[in-house]
């Protein structure tokens, strides 16, 4: 009974998912999981947890928060919790855990631990070299990474994202929640 909108006075209209994705469309967001994943929302909840999302980077930083996603059955998971995280609310990751996302998506699907060094030198020798530490080699199948591709790149294209579009080289992007 709960009414999801846009920040669009007046909402979209009939967009693509393309569009709903470029324009970080809440609605059209919650739509899609609505048709997909209502009455499987332990699916979707697993899903999210397939893409380790749940967890920590395991970065050498101490007091990391462990993110968080409801589960259907928690005490706080309601009939708006799953259009609600379709569109990024309800849950919470740090910026780091983010960026560890969307760099596996921008890696083909493989999931790498985030560094901060590459090597420790002492007058131009090196003394210690940091390999990347891969998680996982595949977060989501090809196809679905490459779609993942053409979306983000329609944010700075297209959509909310604009302002940041090259002639150069091609930018991929995510604005909103």
């Amino acid at each position: 009974d709960q009414k999801v909108r846009d920040s669009k006075k007046g909402g979209y209209g009939t967009i693509s998912v393309q569009e709903v994705f470029e324009f970080s469309s809440n609605v059209g967001m919650s739509m899609i999981v609505d048709k997909y994943y209502k009455g499987k929302e332990k699916e979707f909840v697993e899903k999210l947890y397939g893409m380790h999302l749940n967890e920590k980077t395991g970065i050498s930083i101490p007091g990391e928060a462990k993110p968080y996603i409801k589960y259907p059955g928690d005490d706080l998971w309601s009939g708006i919790s799953l259009p609600q995280m379709s569109y990024g609310y309800e849950l919470q990751m740090t910026p780091l855990q983010t960026l560890m996302f969307y760099n596996a998506v921008a890696n083909g699907g493989k999931l790498v631990r985030p560094r901060l060094i590459r090597a420790i030198q002492n007058r131009g020798k090196t003394i210690k070299r940091f390999y990347p530490d891969i998680i996982d080699r595949q977060i989501a199948s090809p196809s679905a990474i490459k779609k993942a591709h053409i979306m983000l790149q329609g944010v700075v294209e297209n959509g909310t994202a604009r302002n940041l579009a090259n002639l150069n080289f091609k930018i991929a992007g995510k604005t909103g929640t």
